[in-house]
């Protein structure tokens, strides 16, 4: 009978003859701490097809959905801002607005539109 480990550094391993350098354990804790769990063939197995797969996702045997965490307001505004204008950009226009008012007007209602797209994207009113 072959018996699979998983471990924090070397996940799977087959039936080792000598004892597993660093110890046995049952629980995340114990792996974390660097101990070897035993898992079933269907575990094992899981985590072939998954090797990114965490502790508990392998023992399990389901991946879970990583939700991206929601961007700030001001972290959207800034990624549509420079969707159309690099940060040099922007320095060059707000620097020359006295010379070139009508460059600075595009890119001022612009960016009141890219705060609008963030509002309605966050769904944050205009109180």
């Amino acid at each position: 009978i072959t018996k699979y480990y998983i471990n924090k550094n070397i996940k799977i391993a087959a039936q080792f003859t000598k004892a597993l350098p660093g110890g046995t354990g049952t629980t995340e804790q114990e792996y974390q701490s660097g101990k070897w769990i035993k898992i079933s063939k269907k575990q094992a197995d899981f985590y072939t097809t998954h090797p990114t797969a965490s502790f508990l996702e392998i023992i399990n045997m389901e991946m879970q959905e990583i939700i991206p965490p929601t961007p700030s307001y001001n972290e959207l505004v800034s990624r549509y801002i420079r969707e159309e204008y690099s940060m040099d950009d922007e320095i060059a226009i707000i620097r020359q607005k006295a010379e070139k008012p009508e460059k600075f007007t595009t890119y001022y209602a612009f960016c009141e539109s890219c705060k609008e797209r963030a509002k309605q994207e966050l769904e944050i009113s205009n109180e």
